[in-house]
């Protein structure tokens, strides 16, 4: 929200807060939440080319 405030100053802080949390209502389970415990196992994680990522589980 900061960048686009930056980006757009006419729009106002509130504004985009009011928009963020429509956002956030209009779809069920849009916010990741609880992923703490997955964070080693994305830094520990090999990419292998042409978009598809493999998973090094601890």
């Amino acid at each position: 929200m900061r960048n686009v405030h930056a980006n757009r100053p006419d729009l106002s802080v509130e504004r985009l807060q009011h928009t963020r949390d429509l956002m956030d209502k209009a779809v069920r389970d849009c916010l990741v939440t609880h992923f703490e415990q997955l964070i080693p196992t994305i830094i520990q994680s090999r990419f292998y080319g042409a978009g598809s990522w493999q998973f090094t589980r601890i």
